[in-house]
């Protein structure tokens, strides 16, 4: 035991840019670093907070991002400078995931526009179909009337002539032909017994 060596603990700083305290757990015990702050820890717990507020943070999927988040945090430094000393393009990154997500929120709007409209128009053909079942009913109910309304017009068919403007004569001759003529009747009895 004498030969083994100890290792010499490995402090860390943990700096929290963002608004918000971060709360992390590591194994059982809770750390804190408030917002705007810096906390020195042992390394890989301040590793550990480093990855837990890129989390929280990251703007893409982009392990790389998270990367130089992460060291942005155990320097206190900008994520900028970090991602150049790594050689990442943190900039275009960035855009090309917002360009993206514009890209899917589009995707997402078209697609709830088409459910509205399908909704819509499930919605007309169901009026359509209701009109359609409607004109069926109308159709059913008219064949039932159609015979009623046959009858009723064939009992009413004997068309009344209108003498009107006809001379004496001729009125007279039309009753003596229908058998309803006779000498002592007026002019208004003969016609009252033809439109009868």
């Amino acid at each position: 035991m004498e030969n083994e060596t100890v290792k010499p603990i490995k402090m860390q700083k943990l700096f929290n840019p963002t608004s918000e305290d971060l709360n992390f757990q590591w194994g059982s015990a809770i750390y804190r670093v408030p917002a705007g702050e810096e906390e020195t820890f042992t390394e890989d717990i301040a590793v550990h907070g480093a990855k837990k507020l890129a989390d929280k943070n990251i703007l893409t999927t982009d392990p790389a991002e998270h990367r130089v988040l992460t060291g942005a945090y155990l320097e206190n430094s900008e994520p900028e400078v970090i991602a150049e000393r790594l050689g990442i393009d943190l900039t275009n990154m960035r855009k090309e995931a917002m360009t993206k997500e514009k890209a899917k929120s589009r995707v997402i709007n078209l697609e709830a526009q088409m459910l509205d409209e399908r909704a819509k128009r499930l919605e007309l053909e169901a009026k359509v179909n209701a009109l359609l079942e409607k004109k069926e009913e109308i159709k059913e109910e008219k064949k039932e009337i159609e015979p009623e309304i046959k009858v009723k017009v064939e009992e009413t068919s004997e068309v009344k002539t209108n003498y009107e403007g006809m001379s004496w004569n001729d009125i007279k001759k039309i009753a003596r032909e229908k058998n309803i003529y006779e000498s002592s009747m007026t002019k208004e009895d003969i016609l009252k017994e033809l439109n009868k």
